[in-house]
Order: C-alpha cells, then sequence, then structure tokens
C-alpha cells in the first residue's frame, strides 16, 4: 500500500462508512481495563509510594478511573489525580466516567508541545506520570531524526511536570515487528497482527479488526474496521525510536 492510499478502505471493507476514531471506534474497540493491566499499575504506584498522579493521554479515562477504583478499594490514599487530552471527544468521554465512578479528577485540556498553556493551568507538579496506550507514537516528523527530536521534546515537557525523583511510565508498540508483517495477505496479517498477551484494547480483532496498512521509516497507519457496524477508521501515527 502506498501513503496517499491509506485514507481509502481496503476493498474488503469498501461498503463501511468512515467514522472519527476517538468518537466511532475507540469506545468499541477499548472495551474496559483488565485487572492485570490496573494491578500492573497500581503495584508500581504502592511500590514507589507515589501519590500524585497525572495520566499525560487520558483519552477516555478507563485506565485512570480503574487505577483511581483498585487503589480506593486497596485502602491506599493518594494526594490528587489529573489527567491531559487535547481531543474534545475523549474530555467528554473522560468527564462522563470519572462522573459515573465518583472521581474527582481535574482534565487540563493542552497539547504536549504547549503544556504551559493549558486549559486550566497546571498549578503543582506530580510525583508518577503515566502515558498509556503507545500514545507517544502521535508526535513526529517528516523523518526519522525529526521523529525522534520532537519525541524527546514532549518527554521533555512532561519531566518539568514531574517532581524531583519522580517517575514517568509509557508503553510503544513494536514498529520493527509490524514492519516484517505489514505487506502479508490480509489473512494472513489479521493473524499475526494480534494483541495477546496483551493487557490494552480488548476489542482488538475481537470487535474490531486492526491492519497496518503502511509503514515507512518515519510513519505508519492503522485501519479499524468495525466489520458489525460497517464502519472504518484509522490513525495516521509516527514510529518511535
Amino acid at each position: 500500500n502506498s501513503w496517499e492510499k491509506v485514507r481509502e478502505p481496503l476493498p474488503q471493507f469498501a461498503d463501511s462508512e468512515y467514522v472519527p476514531w476517538e468518537s466511532g471506534i475507540y469506545p468499541k474497540y477499548k472495551g474496559e481495563s483488565q485487572p492485570r493491566e490496573t494491578a500492573f499499575v497500581t503495584e508500581i504506584i504502592k511500590r514507589n509510594r507515589l501519590r500524585k498522579l497525572i495520566d499525560f493521554a487520558v483519552g477516555g479515562g478507563v485506565e485512570m478511573s480503574n487505577i483511581l477504583n483498585v487503589l480506593k478499594r486497596e485502602g491506599y490514599d493518594i494526594d490528587v489525580a489529573e489527567a491531559n487530552e487535547v481531543d474534545p471527544a475523549f474530555i467528554e468521554q473522560a468527564k462522563r466516567k470519572f462522573t459515573e465512578e465518583g472521581h474527582d479528577v481535574q482534565i487540563h485540556r493542552a497539547d504536549w508541545n504547549n503544556l504551559e498553556n493549558a486549559q486550566p493551568p497546571y498549578d503543582k507538579q506530580f510525583d508518577f506520570g503515566f502515558l498509556l496506550g503507545s500514545s507517544l507514537t502521535y508526535v513526529g516528523g517528516n523523518t526519522r531524526e525529526e521523529n525522534k527530536a520532537a519525541q524527546k521534546a514532549v518527554l521533555k515537557n512532561f519531566a518539568r511536570q514531574i517532581e524531583k525523583n519522580g517517575s514517568i511510565l509509557l508503553d510503544t508498540r513494536d514498529y520493527d515487528y509490524i514492519a516484517s508483517i505489514v505487506n502479508l495477505p490480509i489473512d494472513e496479517l489479521k493473524e499475526k497482527f494480534t494483541f495477546e498477551p496483551n493487557v490494552y484494547y480488548q476489542g482488538a480483532q475481537k470487535e474490531i479488526t486492526v491492519l497496518p496498512v503502511f509503514i515507512d521509516e518515519t510513519r505508519i497507519c492503522l485501519h479499524y474496521y468495525d466489520v458489525e457496524d460497517k464502519k472504518w477508521g484509522l490513525l495516521e501515527l509516527y514510529r518511535v525510536y
């Protein structure tokens, strides 16, 4: 596939309607966090006695909400929980989630390159920040070196929000593996591009079919197909090095 073609559905899904990924794909694709996902993060928090939390990519609020639920259930008190998000659809999803679960989480709307202009503004530092769901892949440039520079700059911005001796947790996809399978026939590609044993995105290859359709040294494009409802969306992303 070529980059010029990534904004078109694959021929097998030509009758699918395009929908925005954030509102039309993500809720069904993400599902609910699994216990082992939440436990992985809460164990880090408890083991290191971290009490001021910031989710730099809160999305729909699922991870943060479940983390707070587990900590509360286990009797672990935190001082503050805040979140950052730039997408209005995600902000509304997260607000609803936090309200439903009874969590007091302030959401700052800001681009990662302009955290100093967040609304509402940041007025404190945190001892633990996390960036889950391979979110750093949203940042990049036109070359491999520009990707690295842009991602490094964002991580520096995150670090400014973290106290001395604090921690940041992030995850990323295996882009070398994706590059090795991207040209396989669709059935084989679907089989090999799985998320097991992975704790994120439980809808992947179940309710939602996810296919990498393009990757080079700089960019990657993923297609998401909701076969039952005949909808599709895409993400144009950047490789992380």
